[in-house]
């Protein structure tokens, strides 16, 4: 899947803080600290919709399927956004 360029407008406060970290090692670019911020919250928001889901299920789902199925939903995801 091809890339897309997307615009962010930050205080210069976040723009302070991720050059820091930047300066420390964490990350090589603000690029990278952006694509890495966005996948934490795919991954967060997909636990959130996961939950929700098994709240909403009559049939109980165990631990173990629903850590199947939010691993399944996070390759998909992956692999739509960063193929």
């Amino acid at each position: 899947m091809p890339s897309k360029v997307s615009h962010v407008r930050l205080p210069e406060a976040e723009y302070k803080f991720i050059d820091e970290v930047i300066e420390n090692g964490y990350f090589t670019s603000r690029t990278d600290f952006i694509k890495s911020a966005i996948r934490l919250q795919i991954h967060e928001t997909s636990k959130r919709i996961l939950a929700d889901l098994k709240k909403k299920r009559k049939k109980k789902i165990s631990h173990t399927q629903l850590l199947k199925s939010a691993k399944k939903s996070r390759k998909a995801v992956y692999k739509e956004i960063w193929s």
